[in-house]
């Protein structure tokens, strides 16, 4: 018998199985049984949700386009496509600079404001990440936000299997 345990966006999901074979050729290979259960214990305090929700920063004094691809209560991750400034764009992306994002909510009028300090930055060949942790929200955004979240997680819960 064996327990396996591995980590998936902020979740860790354990099971039983049992070692059925083990190939070593062409690489180490191993066969286990089906689990009878799963076990989701979450890592993250809050759940993160993955969207498409389209956004806007003021970046240097340019106003730049982005997408929020996955957000919780406390925070989101942003992604920037790439263009021609992509390496001046990266250099004005700093650490524990504050980033104010307009947020379009689906089936919400208007953009939404998101007050929030850059947590971390990653850039690849076509596209800028940019994790930011939310502070000084109003009121009525945190209520928008918490509407938004509880609607993802009941869609969430719909499409999950048991």
């Amino acid at each position: 018998p064996m327990i396996i345990r591995y980590l998936y966006k902020g979740t860790v999901y354990s099971f039983k199985a049992q070692l059925l074979n083990i190939l070593s050729s062409p690489a180490r290979l191993f066969f286990v049984s089906y689990p009878e259960k799963f076990e989701e214990i979450r890592v993250l305090e809050n759940a993160r949700f993955d969207c498409i929700l389209p956004a806007s920063a003021l970046v240097g004094n340019d106003i730049v386009e982005m997408t929020v691809v996955d957000i919780s209560k406390e925070g989101c991750l942003c992604m920037i496509s790439a263009g021609a400034k992509h390496e001046a764009l990266y250099g004005l992306l700093q650490v524990n600079k504050q980033m104010d994002l307009k947020v379009q909510f689906p089936g919400m009028t208007g953009k939404f404001g998101l007050v929030g300090r850059i947590r971390n930055t990653s850039k690849g060949t076509d596209k800028i990440m940019v994790g930011l942790v939310f502070e000084e929200l109003s009121e009525d955004v945190k209520m928008k936000l918490e509407a938004l979240l509880a609607l993802m997680q009941q869609a969430t819960r719909k499409t999950r299997p048991e």
